[in-house]
């Protein structure tokens, strides 16, 4: 399930990154992919996140936009865990 993976995925992050991750949200990451508004990220835990991107985006689109923002936080080896766990289910 795309929530449960994205959980896991934010839970093994570090505090940094996680914050590095939110701020990505708040940009256009994915064409045709509206940012998530500051207000609704600036103090909201991984579950929060998780609920959010689930509710803008849908399974896919949530999992890819996640995909993308650990790329472009240089952590290609998560990204590649989060690609592979939600591929498999």
């Amino acid at each position: 399930m795309a929530s449960e993976q994205l959980l896991k995925t934010l839970e093994n992050m570090s505090n940094d990154d996680f914050e590095t991750f939110k701020w990505f949200l708040e940009k256009p990451v994915v064409e045709d992919c509206k940012p998530i508004p500051k207000c609704h990220l600036e103090d909201a835990k991984r579950t929060k996140i998780v609920t959010k991107m689930i509710e803008s985006y849908g399974d896919n689109l949530a999992v890819k936009v996640a995909i993308e923002v650990l790329r472009k936080q240089r952590l290609n080896d998560v990204a590649e865990k989060l690609k592979k766990a939600y591929e498999g289910e």
